[in-house]
This record gives structure tokens, sequence and C-alpha cells, in this order.
């Protein structure tokens, strides 16, 4: 738990529980690993290629995510910014967003939800954001839209439809 400052983890270092940096960014060099939770409030995280998060992943600021990476728990981006993925990346969580996504080829995202949100009977369901660019053989999960049971009511909109470019395929 780091209060203020950068955090570097260094090429093929293994780090076996969680990290959390308040103020600052997290830098993950190639080759390593994260056994528990990566959080870091206000600053951005970078997963070096072949990267490995066995915990969830929380982010203030920015994501950018190398080639080879695997990222077992849901993943939370705060910012309106452009979380940027590799290539053969593997996302086996929810991968919560206020802003956009870039996809590299072969590609597998569970579920990307975006800072579109409804509220149905005072609960909140984000819905799906904006996918600026994926590569071929990408699967992004599709934002779902709960079914309304009589009596429930939907009281806000979302402002933008999903959107997937044609070479991507949708799970």
């Amino acid at each position: 738990d780091l209060s203020r400052g950068n955090l570097t983890i260094g090429a093929g270092a293994s780090v076996a529980k969680s990290v959390r940096v308040r103020n600052g960014n997290v830098i993950l060099g190639d080759n390593s690993e994260v056994l528990g939770n990566v959080i870091v409030d206000t600053g951005n995280l970078t997963v070096g290629e072949n990267g490995d998060i066995q915990g969830n992943a929380s982010v203030g600021g920015t994501l950018v995510v190398k080639d080879n990476v695997n990222i077992a728990g849901p993943v939370s981006v705060l910012s309106a910014g452009t979380i940027t993925v590799g290539n053969n990346v593997n996302m086996e969580g929810t991968l919560t967003s206020a802003g956009s996504l870039k996809v590299g080829a072969n590609t597998d995202i569970k579920l990307f939800l975006s800072g579109q949100s409804v509220q149905i009977d005072g609960k909140v369901y984000k819905l799906g954001g904006k996918i600026l660019s994926s590569g071929a053989n990408t699967s992004v999960g599709l934002p779902f839209v709960p079914k309304l049971k009589d009596g429930q009511v939907m009281t806000a909109a979302t402002t933008s439809p999903l959107e997937i470019p044609e070479n991507s395929e949708s799970s």
C-alpha cells in the first residue's frame, strides 16, 4: 500500500499479494504477475507484455494492457479516458469504464460496460459504451439490458448505442 508515488514492478517479478497505490501510477513490467488485486486510486495502470493479474483491477486514471495479458477478475476504470488493450488478451471479469475501448486482435473481453446506465426501481444498471476499434477474432461480450417485470419502471435512458466494428464478434 503506497499512499503517494509510482510503483514499478519489474520484468519477470511476481507479487504474492494485492497492490494499492492511492496517488500515483502502477506499471507492471513484461512477464510480471500479481497474485492478488491491483488498485490504483487516482493514477494509471500499465500491464506489460505477458502480464498476469490474478485478482481484480481498479484504476482511477487510464488503463493500458499490452499483448498476451491475462486479468482474471473484474476490471473497473473510473476515468472517461480510452482503455487500450493489446493482442491476445483475456479478461475473465467484467470491464466497466466511464470511457471508450480500443482492442487488439485475438482478444476476449467477457463483458464491456461503460458509463451509460439505466435505473430500474432504484437499482442502477450500467450499459454499453463505445468500442473505438477492435482487431480480427476479437470477442467483446455485449452488455445486458435487464427485462422489466410487471410494475417495474425504467427512469433513465442511455445517450448513445453500443457500436461494434464489423470485424468483431459478440458473445
